[in-house]
Parts: C-alpha cells; sequence; structure tokens
C-alpha cells in the first residue's frame, strides 16, 4: 500500500486479489473505489463514528502509523488535487446503504428479531 498524507486529508492505493483500490479523505468524507469501476462508496467520518464507533474498514492515521512497516517517508508538496475523487465515479454514501439496509427490520414479524436487527444495524 502507498499513501500520501496532508494535514487531515489523505490517499491510498491498494491491491486486494488482485483489484486496484483508491481511497481518499477530505478529513471530512471517505471515499472508496476499484480501478474502472463506475460506483464507490462514501462515508462522513463523524457520522460513522457517532453511530457505531468507528466504520468498519476505517483506519484512523495515528493508528496506522503503529503498525506500518517498510515506512518510506519524504516531505514533498503535494497539490489538494490528488485528494479529489474522479467524476466519473458516482459514490453510494455508506448511511443510505445502512438506512435502506434497517428498513427491513420493520417487517420482521416478531419483536425480538425486530429489536435483534435494529441493534445490528446500530440503531
Amino acid at each position: 500500500m502507498d499513501a500520501l498524507i496532508k494535514g487531515k486529508m489523505y490517499r491510498s492505493h491498494s491491491t486486494v486479489e488482485g483489484v486496484s483500490y483508491t481511497t481518499v479523505s477530505d478529513g471530512t468524507w471517505v471515499y472508496t473505489w476499484a480501478e474502472g469501476a463506475a460506483t464507490g462508496i462514501k462515508f462522513n467520518i463523524e457520522k460513522m463514528k457517532s453511530s457505531s464507533g468507528k466504520p468498519e474498514g476505517y483506519t484512523d492515521l495515528s493508528d496506522v502509523s503503529k503498525s506500518a512497516v517498510q515506512v518510506d517517508c519524504k516531505a514533498e508538496v503535494i497539490s489538494d488535487s490528488m485528494f479529489s475523487v474522479p467524476s466519473q465515479v458516482t459514490f453510494q454514501d455508506m448511511s443510505d446503504i445502512t438506512a435502506s439496509a434497517c428498513g427491513v427490520c420493520g417487517m420482521m414479524p416478531d419483536e425480538e428479531a425486530k429489536s435483534q436487527c435494529l441493534a445490528n444495524c446500530g440503531q
């Protein structure tokens, strides 16, 4: 994985099972998409933290520095454009995905199953 960090913004690239992923954060939102994909996901960092602790898959930059190996840091001037997201990718807000997934909880026939479903959704 390689990463660029500028203040609260970051951009990282990683490859998982042969698929290249890019993650960009402007300090408020985190965007992730696969190379060549027309869609990606995004989440508001504070909203996700307040609803369920840390978002799944989210790693705080301070945590990365504690476990990083083979780090090769160097100071350089990085343009803010490096932290922009591609205009051709449509990003689905994770809170919308979670809300729609939790919508099925209301259709549960018994109250215990409904309560468990809502608890799993963080509601």
